[in-house]
Parts: structure tokens; sequence; C-alpha cells
């Protein structure tokens, strides 16, 4: 059965996956001349990759999201939260009637996450917890999940290794304007500044 669930959020801030200085290691730079540059890049590379993945790949803090204590993500005592967004780490969970669910009135699936399996997929609260989803007065946005809502709470070394070479290729073409063709298997043709490196693409 396809689900889907409303939520909203509550931003906990912009993280940084690589550092001025690992940038500068990589590329073997020791002046700061063009420090504001690169870290505006940096800034500007993390944000590409999370619009090109449509999801957020690195939370290194937690945000909360809120969600509906009514709709198809939620099936008995289980919310489908992979339909919601990609949750990698829990540290708070409140019922939709402001009561705190405990660690020990709930249990996850995958049990134990790894490289194959990163998210939760869904969120069980246990018979013996004697609680179900639920709510108060209104539905919407009743219940509140705080935790890493992305892919990865550790950005993963293939990670950041995309994203030094990404804000490196924007600041090596920053005053050009030769454009090529690049064929990618299952995007078709894309039009970019010569030498975009193709294994970030």
């Amino acid at each position: 059965m396809a689900r889907s669930g409303r939520a909203g959020f509550v931003s906990g801030g912009d993280i940084m996956v690589i550092t001025l200085n690992e940038v500068k290691t990589y590329k073997g730079l020791e002046d700061a001349d063009d420090d504001a540059l690169l870290t505006v890049l940096i800034e500007a590379a993390q944000d590409w990759f999370n619009r090109e993945c449509k999801r957020t790949v690195f939370a290194e803090t937690d945000t909360t999201r809120y969600i509906d204590a009514i709709g198809e993500h939620l099936d008995g005592l289980d919310m489908y939260v992979s339909q919601i967004g990609d949750l990698c780490a829990i540290s708070s969970i409140t019922n939709g009637d402001g009561v705190a669910v405990s660690t020990n009135e709930y249990t996850t699936y995958p049990k134990v996450l790894t490289v194959e399996e990163p998210v939760f997929n869904r969120i069980r609260l246990l018979p013996s917890s004697n609680k179900y989803w639920t709510y108060t007065t209104d539905y919407e946005n009743a219940i509140s999940i705080t935790g890493k809502w992305g892919l990865f709470a550790t950005a993963p070394a293939s990670l950041k290794q995309m994203l030094k070479r990404l804000t490196l290729y924007a600041y090596k073409v920053k005053d050009t304007d030769a454009f090529e063709t690049i064929v990618i298997p299952d995007a078709g043709m894309i039009q970019a500044p010569t030498g975009f490196p193709v294994d970030v693409a």
C-alpha cells in the first residue's frame, strides 16, 4: 500500500560537510586571499548536492519534524517514517496528545542502521507501551519527532570527496565562459562549463 504523510519543519541550521582547511589542503592552497570565496563555494556545492539528490544527505544536528496523526503513513502501531523523510537518528518522539514516547516504548525497523540501510523505514509502538498514535484537538502536525533527518549523521568519505571536487571545480572555472556537452547515462546531454567533474555529475 502506498503511504504518504505531511510534515512540518523546524530547521536545525546549516552544517558544513567539508571545511575550508580540508579544501585548501586537498588543493595545496596556502595563502588566504580567496578564503571568503572558497567558503561561499563550499556552501554552494553543498546546496547544489542536496538539491540534485532531492533530499538532505548529511544531518549533523537535530531538527524537529511535525507529522499528522492521521494518514496513510500510519498503520495501527506503525509509522512509516520513510514516507516522510530520511531519519538516521532519533532523539525524542512526542505523541499527538503531548505525551513523550520513551525509547523503551517503541522499536525501529531496521533495528540497526548499516551502510546498506542508513535510515529508518518505520517506527512501531510496542504493545506493552499501551500507547497508540493519537492527537488531542487537531491531527495536523500533532506528532513531533526530533532527530537527525538526513541520509547520514556523519558524512562518509565519498561525499566529502565529491564536495571538495565540486568546490574546486567552481573555483577553477569562476572566470570562464567555455561550455561543453557532456553525455551522462540516464540523464541525457547537459551543458556544463569545460572540465565539469563527470563523476560528480
